[in-house]
């Protein structure tokens, strides 16, 4: 078909927020559609299309930095949202390198699982992460746990400040170097939020794949201080909030003895939290009912310490 008519073709394969991924080959003339892959349309076919009514939609806005970048959030709210009622919010943060996270994009999973829960669900990109350009992803050097912080407390800021939020019900989670944020922000603005989960994290970037680490944080002999200063380990004693830590026992990517070393210092400082870890799981968690389990497990402990806090 292709050969017919010149080559003159394209696939086309994309999303939207409300549009569930899409490919065509499409004419290179006009753009039109020529023949679907997969048009994946949201009909009475569709496998999604019972589940359509309590579908929570997705708004997109921006905030500045403190140095004047503008910083990218998305929000999702519960589809029968009331702009007079305050709800709880759950923050959902990955903050780290290679990863860009508000994007116009279809996408299911838990955060579409809270807001039919009757959580507002919050994501921020903050400066450090990518599809911004280098100079966005450079203020973390040397400074891994300053500039993203800084910028995902000033979205807590803006969400205290919103009249449908309960600036007393706010939540935080993350997976990996979300883990590491998640830890970072209950030990830098203990008080600030409601309750935290922590998956996966890091917490001592000395523990952590040196290729990696070494291109934002430099060698650990030339930048002691830094490695120091970005290791929740050091705030372990100043976490007031509820927390749960999850982590894959054979996790060959954020190695276990990351978890176990912060559970080592908060319980040297005293620090009450709860634990979940995964038998033979790798950085994924990954299998049906181990992920209904660590889900579960994630909307139990919001719905315990942040939907029901007084």
């Amino acid at each position: 078909a292709v050969a017919d008519i010149g080559g003159a073709v394209f696939v086309d394969s994309w999303s939207d927020a409300e549009t569930p991924r899409r490919t065509a080959i499409k004419s290179l003339e006009d753009g039109r559609v020529l023949s679907w892959l997969e048009e994946n349309a949201l009909d009475e076919t569709h496998p999604y299309f019972p589940y359509l009514e309590g579908h929570a939609g997705v708004e997109f806005g921006t905030l500045k930095a403190r140095d004047g970048k503008t910083l990218d959030y998305r929000i999702i709210k519960p589809a029968d949202f009331d702009p007079a009622k305050e709800y709880p919010v759950i923050v959902d943060v990955y903050g780290g390198p290679h990863a860009q996270d508000v994007r116009n994009a279809w996408s299911l999973g838990f955060n579409q699982i809270l807001a039919r829960e009757g959580y507002i669900v919050f994501n921020m990109d903050n400066r450090g992460m990518w599809g911004r350009g280098l100079k966005y992803e450079a203020p973390i050097l040397e400074a891994m746990g300053g500039p993203e912080v800084e910028d995902q407390l000033l979205g807590l800021e803006w969400l205290k400040e919103q009249p449908f939020v309960d600036p007393d019900r706010i939540g935080v989670y993350g997976w990996s170097y979300g883990g590491y944020m998640t830890l970072m922000l209950l030990g830098k603005e203990p008080g600030g939020y409601a309750a935290g989960v922590s998956i996966a994290p890091v917490t001592d970037w000395l523990l952590y794949d040196t290729a990696y680490t070494e291109r934002y944080m430099g060698h650990p002999d030339e930048t002691a201080k830094a490695y120091a200063k970005s290791s929740p380990i050091t705030y372990a004693g100043d976490i007031a909030d509820p927390l749960l830590l999850m982590h894959g026992m054979a996790d060959d990517n954020v190695f276990f003895s990351n978890t176990v070393k912060m559970a080592a210092a908060l319980q040297d400082a005293r620090v009450p939290f709860e634990m979940m870890t995964y038998p033979g799981k790798r950085h994924g968690i990954r299998g049906e009912d181990t992920r209904a389990h660590l889900w579960t497990g994630v909307l139990e402990f919001f719905d315990r310490n942040v939907k029901d806090a007084e």
